[in-house]
């Protein structure tokens, strides 16, 4: 891959939008196989072959002495199952007209392997064959674009990364304004947490979700903000477009009625704690 050129996909929204137990590194691992299935067009074709140093960039691995052990781990990963929600793509896989998928566990490859050849590495392996039913009908369902290579290479958590592509799939088609509201259930199965005591109360949660926001808005081109609506139990993400720089804000708390107007014009004077 040349140097600095922008390595991008458009993922489908059942995967951005599903519940996955990757880590930070099979996340980007996954991602870079996608590219690859994409740009060669292998979506009904199991095997694929990639050599190694064509996702230390996406994986940024650059620096990291134990990149092979890293990748084997991350292709362990993504040997498990990805939950998918949506009843109308998952009515791909039913077997009759009056059959109805409400949740499915897909994995995302179905076996995987290093390679050498001479001196040069390779991830080989399988995409899973539902995945690939789920790839191959590109007329079904949106996309979120992602470029891979810039800004998701320097988000630091799993949770700000699958934030990231979550926010990224709401992007409509003004680039003025996002709002998306999102339950505790939710996102705790949007982060894998699995019903985890660490967060198991609504409050619990909330320095997860500011953490991962502030490693957005540090490190990315996107730029959002966090409100909590405590009677509702829901957490309201704004996403800014149009902005001079970037606020240093904090959580407000909504007990009154504010707008969205609002919400989205002053980040300094409504965004206190």
């Amino acid at each position: 891959m040349a140097e600095h050129q922008e390595i991008s996909i458009h993922k489908r929204n059942e995967l951005v939008r599903g519940a996955n137990p990757y880590t930070l590194n099979a996340q980007r691992l996954g991602n870079a196989i996608y590219h690859h299935i994409q740009i060669n067009k292998h979506f009904e074709d199991a095997p694929f072959k990639i050599p190694v140093q064509d996702v230390i960039e996406i994986m940024n691995l650059g620096k990291s002495k134990r990149y092979i052990e890293l990748i084997k781990k991350s292709l362990i990963e993504l040997t498990k199952p990805i939950e998918i929600y949506n009843p109308k793509i998952l009515s791909l896989f039913t077997k009759n007209d009056k059959q109805t998928i409400l949740w499915k566990a897909i994995p995302f490859v179905s076996d995987a392997q290093l390679t050498k050849e001479g001196k040069r590495t390779y991830i080989e392996g399988s995409m899973s064959s539902s995945m690939r039913i789920l790839l191959a009908h590109s007329n079904e369902g949106n996309f979120t674009p992602l470029v891979l290579n810039t800004y998701l290479t320097k988000l630091q958590s799993k949770h700000s990364y699958v934030l990231y592509e979550y926010i990224e799939s709401y992007k409509n088609d003004n680039n003025r304004k996002s709002k998306i509201s999102l339950g505790f259930e939710r996102l705790d199965k949007m982060f894998n947490l699995k019903g985890s005591p660490k967060y198991k109360y609504f409050s619990k949660f909330l320095p997860l979700l500011e953490r991962s926001i502030e490693d957005i808005n540090k490190n990315t081109n996107m730029y959002v903000k966090l409100a909590v609506d405590k009677q509702r139990k829901q957490y309201i993400i704004y996403r800014i477009f149009q902005y001079t720089k970037k606020e240093v804000v904090k959580t407000v708390y909504i007990k009154d009625k504010i707008s969205d107007d609002e919400m989205y014009a002053h980040p300094n004077g409504l965004f206190s704690s």
